[in-house]
């Protein structure tokens, strides 16, 4: 029996397992701490090895005959949804991720598949990686920051990106409706590691959209009336979410927040054009 210690801000997981090729990948994506945090909120328990496991959550047991990425990822799912549930009436959760560029945050959100994580892993040549995932957003100040989480690499559009990595840096995972997918360590960017006190302000949200059948890059603004519909969804909290959508809104005045939408087939070539983009609209605002 081995144990890793996952510790969060708002959950700490100790993650239980008999395979050590298992917890090999879970160790090396979460970096996580080898030291035990002193309050274990949940315990996960992964047992089995080689071929079929059975997992539980704090003594509950939640699946049984599950393949290794199957197994993965049910964990990462319960981390996930574990994170969510911590949210108040000031902040809420946002699928996103994000890149510190000229000291202001740069986030990209969007459903599965939009490419969302490889648009700001490329994009954050000009920056620095934040983290991906779960983004929390302070409604009140703007001020977003992310909790240690892995980010998710899908093999359909980032084939490139994944054989960059080494074996013990990637989590393999499968799960509807992503297909084949990877959960790679913020340790394998230039990764700005989470001190949990926000400390930056959102002032561009991205909407990525890719596309294999976009000819070129195109980067459209968006006036708040237009974002798309998952937004709703992406705004987590406790209370309803058209009372967080209004903060939202509220916030995006104060803020003079930015939304862009952009369609891409080539990530590369639609990280250059939303830097080019980005940089002269904000000389022009600052003027």
């Amino acid at each position: 029996m081995k144990t890793i210690y996952i510790p969060f801000t708002y959950d700490t997981f100790k993650l239980v397992f008999e395979d050590d090729a298992f917890g090999e990948n879970f160790f090396a994506t979460f970096q996580a701490s080898s030291a035990p945090p002193g309050t274990i909120e949940h315990t996960i328990e992964v047992m089995g090895s080689n071929t079929i496991y059975r997992l539980s959550l704090d003594g509950v047991p939640v699946s049984n005959e599950l393949l290794r990425d199957e197994a993965a990822y049910r964990v990462t799912t319960i981390i996930g949804d574990n994170i969510c549930s911590h949210v108040c009436e000031s902040i809420c959760i946002m699928h996103a991720s994000s890149v510190l560029f000229d000291n202001e945050v740069v986030a990209f959100s969007g459903v599965s598949g939009s490419g969302k994580t490889t648009l700001s892993l490329l994009f954050s040549q000009y920056g620095h990686y934040l983290g991906d995932e779960y983004a929390f957003l302070d409604l009140t100040s703007g001020h977003l920051w992310h909790e240690r989480h892995p980010y998710q690499l899908k093999a359909s559009n980032a084939a490139d990106m994944i054989s960059d990595l080494s074996t013990p840096e990637i989590l393999p995972v499968r799960g509807e409706p992503f297909g084949q997918a990877y959960y790679a360590s913020l340790a394998t960017t230039n990764h700005i590691k989470a001190d949990n006190k926000p400390a930056k302000v959102l002032k561009t949200l991205v909407f990525p959209h890719f596309e294999r059948s976009c000819q070129r890059t195109s980067v459209e603004r968006l006036p708040i009336s237009k974002l798309p519909p998952f937004i709703l969804q992406s705004l987590m909290g406790q209370d309803s979410p058209s009372a967080l959508f209004k903060r939202f809104v509220q916030l995006a005045a104060n803020q003079r927040i930015q939304f862009l939408e952009v369609c891409f087939s080539n990530g590369e070539d639609a990280a250059e054009v939303l830097y080019k983009f980005v940089s002269t609209k904000k000389g022009a605002l600052q003027e």
